[in-house]
Formats: structure tokens, C-alpha cells, sequence
């Protein structure tokens, strides 16, 4: 039988597309049906593996979120400003000229046209998605119709500069019967910066192509009280056609508990989060639907503090706080990371720092082949420190006066925050999840 001609997949004649155009429309598909076009033909293997910016083989970038507080008076909640920055290395073309060789930044994001008073905190990203939530009413005493709610979603694309709102669980009025006391004062709050985005966890799912967001109803009565304690978590879903548009009560084991202060994590398909005795990771898988719950190491192995973290290429890991001093000859730290294994923790990275004031950052510091480190306490402005790995089974890492990794300054004033996290670039569109009510 002879070959079958160029273009001829099975049963079907596929037209002689331009590369470039094949690669422009695949792009613009959703990750996990991108998986599947690649299953076509070579052509199609080719753009998605090669011209795509969430191909399989493609390499995360670290991003950072900046967010900073610019003003405040006696009649009107502060001003802030939050901006994201994708790290880009020396390979990429879109470091804008600021030097080959080294690690630049480049703005991805910013709200400075938008609700600029709003104080935003990010949840996470995926897929080059990223998630957002408001921590404060934004419109204290200004007068938008309808300004972002305390603990409101918005997730954006960065690239197609998409965006999508989703009214946060305590958005709608009629809800407010079912939330606790506490929950609805930290929601009224114009006057105190509430870190809603801490009580949120965002995931995707390659098989179905769904996102889920999953909110643990954790909160502050605004004095530094919480229990700690809920009964049911609260789950949104994006691209399930069978699930309906609104957030959802998912009834958590009796006794269920969480500790935010130890980070609340997305690993693959699955939330993350500390019990509030620190004795155990609780979890949430998000496509079933169920909780487990694993030891944590014992108290002796759990420093003076620690928190949920991702490392090694995407696994779940614990990063604990050995100690932390200055001396004569500076500042000096050990970090050590423990990773999840079937049975147990295993220890895996010391993060030793010597004479340098620098501690890796939150909530994600190991991101592909660097490990991303600032100032615990940040002053007039933040200076993100990116070392390189030697290779992904280094043991020890050394942070010092000769071995401080290459500065990028972020900007960032008095009384702001950052937040790390990997990140690619996409052209998916969001108006696939667009629901009714947005």
C-alpha cells in the first residue's frame, strides 16, 4: 500500500497550513484540549510542542506580585498599587533590552487604571491564569456602582488581557445568614487590610479542563480571633457544564480545622493546608471531592516555624525555619525543606545563609532551576534575589556575600508585601468559562 499523501491523517485530507497559523490557533486553546490536538498529526505535535507557550516541554517562569500601599487618610481606606512581574532569563526576547545574561522583570499586570484603592492579594496561577482577590471594599467613600466586594475573584489573563469577575461566597446579601460572625465583620472592614486571598486555593484540571477555586472559611474577627474550626468548605467551578455557576458547601470531616498562618496550597488536584494543632496536612481533593489527612514530621523537626510549600518540580513540601540570627559577621538562616513522599517526609534542601539578610520567599521559592530569596522584614524598597541551581538534586544551598544571586529591585515601598508563584504565558481565552450572572 503506499504512503498515504502529506496532510493525510486517518480518514481525513488536512489542508497545508502555514505553521505559523496552526501555531496561532492552537494557542488560543485551552491547555488540556492543546494536549489533545497534538495527537493529530506531526505538524500539530510540532507547534504545540515547539511554538506554543504551555507546550509540554515548556519551562515556567517565576512571577512576582507586588503589592504596595500608596496613601491614606482619616476619611478614606488606603490606596494601593499591585503589580505583577514575570522573571524572564536570557533566552527570552521579551527582557526589553535590560541586560543579557541575568534575570530582568517585566510588568505583566498592574491595577493602577483600574480600582487602585483596592488592596489585591494574588491566590495563585495556572496555565498562565492568574487569580485574584480583593482584600478590602474598594470604594470607601468613593462612589463606583459596583466595586469589588472583601473576598471577591477576578481572574485575568495577563497576555490577551481577558478578564473574568466571580462574586466572592460572601458577595450576595441573601448568603450572609450562613456565615459566621467573624467572617461577616472581616467582610464589612473598609478600615483594616484583610488577607482574604489567603483563604483561597485556585487548580486546574488537565483531564477535564476545569478550574476550581476552593475558599476555607478561616477568618478574622479583625482582632486576631479565629478558631480555626469549619464544617464545610466552599468550592467554585469553572467549565463543568453538570456544576452549577455559584459557590458550593462541601461538608469537611467532623473536627476539620486549618492554621492559614502555615500557608493553604494547590498541588496537581488536590488543597492543601495545616490543622490548627500543627500535627497534620489536611487535603482536598478538588475533582473528587474528598479530604485526607497525613502527619507531619514531629515537633523537633518543625523549627520555630514553617509553611506549606511547592518544590521540586510541583510536589508538596514543608519548609521549616531552623533558626534565624545576626551576628557579629551578619545575618545567618538555615531553612530546610522537607518533600511528601507515599510514606511520610523526606529531607530534602538546606537553605544555608551566611552574612547576606535574605530568606526564600512565599508562598513559592523553588521554581524550575532557581530558588527565589528577599528581605524577611522589607524596608523603602524590596530587592528579589534569583539563584541558579547547579541541577534539581542539589542538597545544599549556600547563600552568601559571594554567593548572594543576582538582584532585581521590585519597587516596592514601606508597608507593601510580594508574593512568588511559576508562571507561563498563554493565549487561551477566558471567555470559555464565562457563566451567567458575570
Amino acid at each position: 500500500m503506499p504512503p498515504p499523501p502529506p496532510g493525510h491523517v486517518g480518514s481525513f485530507i488536512l489542508p497545508d497550513v502555514d505553521a505559523d497559523v496552526v501555531a496561532e490557533i492552537l494557542a488560543r486553546l485551552p491547555p488540556n484540549a492543546r494536549r489533545r490536538a497534538r495527537l493529530v498529526c506531526r505538524l500539530w505535535r510540532a507547534a504545540v510542542d515547539e511554538r506554543t507557550a504551555t507546550s509540554l516541554g515548556s519551562r515556567a517562569r517565576p512571577l512576582v506580585f507586588v503589592a504596595q500601599q500608596l496613601a491614606q487618610t482619616k476619611r478614606r481606606d488606603a490606596w494601593w498599587h499591585s503589580s505583577a512581574y514575570a522573571i524572564y532569563d536570557d533566552h527570552a526576547e521579551e527582557s526589553q533590552g535590560q541586560g543579557q545574561g541575568s534575570p530582568s522583570p517585566k510588568i505583566v499586570w498592574s491595577n493602577s487604571n483600574d480600582y487602585s484603592r483596592a488592596a489585591i492579594g494574588m491566590v495563585g496561577t495556572r496555565n498562565g491564569i492568574l487569580c485574584l482577590c480583593n482584600n478590602g471594599n474598594a470604594n470607601a467613600g468613593g462612589s463606583d456602582d459596583k466595586p469589588p466586594f472583601a473576598g471577591d475573584i477576578t481572574l485575568v489573563n495577563p497576555v490577551t488581557r481577558d478578564t473574568l469577575a466571580i462574586p466572592g461566597p460572601l458577595h450576595h446579601p441573601q448568603k450572609q445568614d450562613s456565615v459566621s460572625p467573624a467572617a461577616a465583620a472581616a467582610g464589612r472592614s473598609t478600615t483594616t487590610r484583610r488577607r482574604w486571598h489567603e483563604t483561597y486555593s485556585f487548580a486546574y484540571d488537565e483531564d477535564t479542563g476545569q478550574y476550581k477555586i476552593l475558599h476555607i472559611p478561616c477568618y478574622d474577627d479583625g482582632r486576631g480571633s479565629s478558631n480555626g474550626r469549619f464544617d464545610a468548605v466552599k468550592v467554585f467551578s469553572l467549565g463543568d457544564p453538570l456544576s452549577p455557576s455559584s459557590w458550593r458547601d462541601v461538608p469537611a470531616p467532623a473536627g476539620s480545622s486549618c492554621s492559614l498562618g502555615n500557608g493553604l496550597l494547590s498541588v496537581g488536584g488536590a488543597a492543601y493546608w495545616v490543622t490548627k494543632d500543627r500535627r497534620n496536612v489536611m487535603s482536598f481533593h478538588l475533582w473528587k471531592e474528598c479530604f485526607t489527612t497525613k502527619p507531619l514530621p514531629g515537633a523537633d523537626e518543625l523549627g520555630y516555624s514553617f509553611r506549606l510549600a511547592m518544590v521540586l518540580g510541583g510536589r508538596l513540601g514543608i519548609a521549616v525555619d531552623i533558626y534565624a540570627r545576626n551576628t557579629e559577621t551578619g545575618h545567618q538562616s538555615l531553612t530546610k525543606v522537607w518533600v511528601a513522599e507515599s510514606e511520610g517526609w523526606s529531607d530534602r534542601q538546606d537553605i544555608h545563609v551566611y552574612g547576606v539578610e535574605q530568606r526564600p520567599t512565599k508562598p513559592d521559592f523553588a521554581l524550575g532551576e532557581y530558588i527565589l530569596t528577599n528581605k524577611e522584614y522589607l524596608t523603602e524598597s524590596s530587592i528579589l534575589h534569583v539563584h541558579k541551581l547547579k541541577n534539581d538534586k542539589q542538597k545544599l544551598i549556600s547563600i552568601n556575600k559571594q554567593e548572594s544571586g543576582t538582584g532585581i529591585v521590585t519597587k516596592l515601598s514601606t508597608g507593601g508585601s510580594n508574593q512568588t508563584f511559576a508562571y507561563v504565558e498563554t493565549r487561551a481565552p477566558l471567555s470559555t468559562y464565562k457563566f451567567s450572572g458575570v
